[in-house]
């Protein structure tokens, strides 16, 4: 298999995982796609965190619970809310960018704080199937993304990983528009909103 496809297949693994626990957590309410997905990831996380507590990390275990994940968005299919993203001329800045942003979370990590804390710690823990028994300054951090991060990467490597953080920072513009309707907020005022956030490089 292409590398490149087993990167992207690997993410969306994951991100229809997470989406698919948040749709059971929220099977009895309607609320916006973007919701849905920011709980899933949290909730994701948790039987990441609990595989590794336990010793019992691996892909396999991993895709046990993507099986129940996404069974769980396979049996809701029909009950899925039909939502349209209110689209504005200011978002189409958004595409050279987003283009931009895919073709970096497709490369191999290079920062030095991804590598050395957020994927390299994933990878140790990986590689024993548990935490380790040495704790270091970032050991002591939350690990909530990273539980996510390292779902990802047991299947695809660094480049998935980034690909999962690169779809969660991209559904901050739905959510952000999202926002800007409940507040009473009318068109381009979220969508300019949105811009400034998605292209502002830190």
């Amino acid at each position: 298999m292409p590398p490149v496809l087993s990167i992207i297949l690997a993410a969306s693994l994951t991100l229809l995982t997470a989406y698919g626990l948040g749709r059971a957590w929220f099977r009895k309410t309607e609320v916006p796609h973007e919701i849905v997905f920011a709980a899933g990831a949290a909730l994701l996380s948790l039987p990441v965190f609990a595989l590794l507590a336990a010793g019992a990390a691996s892909k396999a275990a991993f895709a046990a619970v993507a099986a129940v994940g996404i069974s769980v968005l396979f049996l809701s299919r029909n009950s899925l809310p039909r939502q349209v993203m209110e689209w504005s001329r200011p978002l189409w800045i958004l595409v050279p960018f987003g283009v931009l942003y895919l073709v970096h979370a497709l490369a191999p990590e290079i920062q030095p704080d991804a590598v050395g804390y957020h994927l390299g710690n994933v990878a140790e823990y990986l590689r024993l199937g548990r935490f380790p028994d040495s704790v270091d300054f970032y050991e002591i951090l939350p690990h909530g993304v990273e539980m996510l991060f390292a779902f990802a990467f047991s299947f695809g490597g660094h480049s998935a990983a980034k690909l999962v953080h690169f779809a969660m920072f991209a559904a901050t513009v739905p959510l952000i528009l999202s926002l800007g309707k409940r507040l009473g907020l009318e068109q381009p005022i979220p969508a300019f909103a949105a811009v400034f956030y998605a292209v502002t490089p830190v």
